[in-house]
C-alpha cells in the first residue's frame, strides 16, 4: 500500500516506510513519476530520457474520469488551450519504441485518421507552436502543404475532427484546393496538389483550382441565365448575386456534379442530385441544361421552395427578386437564404456578383 505525504507543499510517495523514486503504479493502476534525486512527485512536463511526458497539475475530469494531481496523462490532452497526444501504449513508430504517456511529435495515426504534431517549436500565424503540440490549418511539412481541419465539421457524409488531415477536394474561402487521396510516387496523401489538371480543374502554382473552361463560354452561359431572369422579371441586381453564388457552386456550368463526390449537381448543386433531375423527368425536361435549370429555379420561386428568410437577411424569395439592394449585399442573402451552406462566409461571391452586375447589366 502506497502512502503520500505533503512536505512544504510537494508531495511523496512511501512504500513499506521508504521513499519511492522514479516511475510508480498505484492501486488504481494509474503512474506517477518521482524524482530521482529526492522523491519529489513531478507534474507539469517532464523530460525522462529524452522523451517528454506529462503529469496532471491539478485535478481533472477527463473522458468521463477523475485525474489526480501527479498522475500521468495520455491520449488526447489540452494544456494552456493547445492539444497534445500522449501514447496510450507501448507503439513502435519510425523504428523507435514510444512508451505509454510519452508525447508524441511528428505524423501519428489514430483511428485511421491522421494528426500531425510539430517536431520543433514552431512561428506560424502569429503564434508560437510547442514541440508536440497538434497542427491545425494550412501546414507546411518538408516544403510540402497539408490542411489540418481547423474545427469538427462533416464532409461527403463522414465527420472529420479537429486536427485531422484532409484530403480530396476542400473548399476554404470560395476556393477550392485538392489534396491527394492516397501516396503516389510522385505525392504523398493528404499533400496539396499544384501545377496539374484534376477532374477537369486547373490548379496552379499556389493550389487554386478553376474549371477548365474558355472564359467565354462562361460568359455566354451567364448571358444566358441573365437573360431568362430578365425576361421573368427578376433585377438585375438579384440575377447578378444568383451568377455570383453559381460562380462559386459549380463554375456557371449546368451539367457538373459537386466536386469531391458531395451529391450535389447543376448551376445551384442541388442536393440530393435527384431533386433536380426528378422534377425534369416529370416535366419532360433535359435536367442537364441550362434552360431546364433557370425554370426550376423559377419554379422554386413560384412554389415557394428553397430560398427562406433567417434572421440575419429577412427577406423572402420574392423580395430577393425584385430588390435593388447592392450585388454583394444581395450574393450573401442568396448563399444565406438559398444556398445554406456549411460555411456562409464566403465573401468571393460577392466580388463575383459585382463582376457579373458590371459585365452584364445595363
Amino acid at each position: 500500500m502506497l502512502e503520500w505525504k505533503q512536505i512544504n507543499g510537494s508531495w511523496y510517495c512511501y512504500k513499506d516506510g521508504t521513499i519511492v523514486k522514479g516511475w510508480i503504479q498505484d492501486e488504481n493502476k494509474r503512474w506517477y513519476y518521482l524524482n530521482p534525486a529526492n522523491g519529489m512527485m513531478a507534474t507539469g512536463w517532464t523530460q525522462i530520457d529524452s522523451r517528454w511526458y506529462y503529469s496532471y497539475t491539478e485535478k481533472t475530469e477527463k473522458d468521463g474520469d477523475t485525474h489526480y494531481v501527479g498522475e500521468m496523462a495520455n491520449g488526447w490532452t489540452q494544456i494552456d488551450s493547445r492539444w497534445y497526444y500522449l501514447y496510450t501504449e507501448k507503439t513502435e513508430k519510425d523504428g523507435d519504441t514510444h512508451y505509454v504517456g510519452e508525447m508524441a511529435n511528428g505524423w501519428i495515426q489514430l483511428d485511421s485518421r491522421w494528426y500531425y504534431l510539430y517536431t520543433k517549436t514552431t512561428e506560424k500565424d502569429s503564434d508560437t507552436h510547442y514541440r508536440g503540440e497538434m497542427a491545425t490549418g494550412w501546414t507546411q511539412i518538408d516544403a510540402k502543404w497539408y490542411y489540418l481541419y481547423i474545427e469538427t465539421r462533416e464532409k461527403d457524409g463522414n465527420t472529420h475532427y479537429r486536427g485531422e488531415m484532409a484530403t480530396g477536394w476542400i473548399q476554404l474561402d470560395s476556393i477550392w484546393y485538392y489534396l491527394y487521396t492516397e501516396t503516389a510516387d510522385s505525392h504523398y496523401k493528404g499533400e496539396m496538389a499544384v501545377n496539374t489538371t484534376i477532374d477537369g480543374w486547373i490548379i496552379d502554382s499556389s493550389g487554386v483550382a478553376t474549371l477548365n473552361s474558355q472564359p467565354g463560354n462562361i460568359t455566354d452561359t451567364a448571358r444566358c441565365i441573365y437573360s431568362f431572369f430578365v425576361k421573368k422579371g427578376w433585377t438585375s441586381n438579384s440575377i447578378c448575386a444568383m451568377l455570383g453564388n453559381m460562380q462559386g457552386e459549380s463554375g456557371i456550368v449546368a451539367d457538373m456534379n459537386e466536386v469531391g463526390g458531395g451529391g450535389g449537381y447543376g448551376l445551384v448543386q442541388w442536393t440530393p442530385k435527384s431533386i433536380i433531375t426528378n422534377w425534369a423527368n416529370q416535366n419532360g425536361l433535359d435536367y442537364r441544361t441550362v434552360d431546364t435549370q433557370c425554370k426550376r429555379i423559377q419554379w422554386e420561386l413560384e412554389n415557394g421552395q428553397q430560398f427562406f428568410a433567417t434572421r440575419a437577411y429577412p427577406m423572402n424569395f420574392g423580395q430577393f427578386t425584385q430588390s435593388t439592394a447592392d450585388p454583394t449585399y444581395l450574393a450573401e442573402v442568396f448563399i444565406n437564404n438559398y444556398e445554406r451552406p456549411y460555411n456562409p462566409n464566403q465573401p468571393q461571391r460577392g466580388v463575383w456578383a459585382e463582376n457579373w452586375y458590371n459585365t452584364l447589366a445595363d
